[in-house]
């Protein structure tokens, strides 16, 4: 094993990596900075898991990009959350997410009232219809707005819509739904 470059530092603000001094005797193999790597993989393969692995597309060596452009609401990195129930109750971590849903039968996502989940105005929910089942937008209490140039449901598999909370509990439902008679 090499010895680290003198100015070599490491984030205090992760405990998993404390401070090991340039040329330390921790250093040696098999010691502290042996630990220190496996800690530091440890943490890379669950930032993989919760931002993306090589299962669903994302290179392992862009975590941190991939993270960065999550925070900054970056274009072009959408969040997936796959579900296959019949009914999926929107939550605040679905804002900038695809909802795809995926179920053989008719299936519901749920627009919560604003008392209980407290999406800010101009949260954007996207929605896709991935199984055979249709696709509906339902509101979880009838005080709730939901604003549609046509009807509340996705036209067909593969169809797309976007919800966009206008203020507490009023919506705005755009995209490829079923016309209106």
């Amino acid at each position: 094993m090499t010895e680290p470059a003198t100015d070599t530092t490491y984030p205090e603000a992760i405990d998993l990596l404390p401070h090991v001094p340039p040329n330390a005797a921790q250093n040696e193999p098999g010691l502290e900075h042996d630990i220190m790597h496996a800690r530091a993989n440890a943490v890379l393969n669950a930032l993989m898991m919760l931002v993306g692995t090589h299962d669903n597309g994302i290179d392992g060596g862009t975590v941190l990009d991939r993270l960065v452009a999550l925070e900054e609401g970056s274009p072009g990195i959408v969040r997936l959350n796959v579900q296959a129930g019949a009914s999926y109750g929107l939550v605040l971590s679905d804002v900038g997410a695809l909802i795809c849903r995926d179920h053989d039968g008719p299936n519901d996502v749920v627009v919560p009232l604003h008392s209980t989940v407290p999406f800010p105005r101009g949260a954007r929910v996207d929605i896709g219809q991935d199984g055979v089942g249709q696709t509906r937008v339902v509101k979880a209490d009838p005080s709730i707005v939901i604003l549609s140039p046509e009807t509340l449901r996705l036209r067909k598999r593969g169809a797309k819509a976007t919800l966009i909370n206008r203020g507490p509990d009023r919506w705005d439902l755009e995209g490829n739904l079923e016309a209106a008679s």
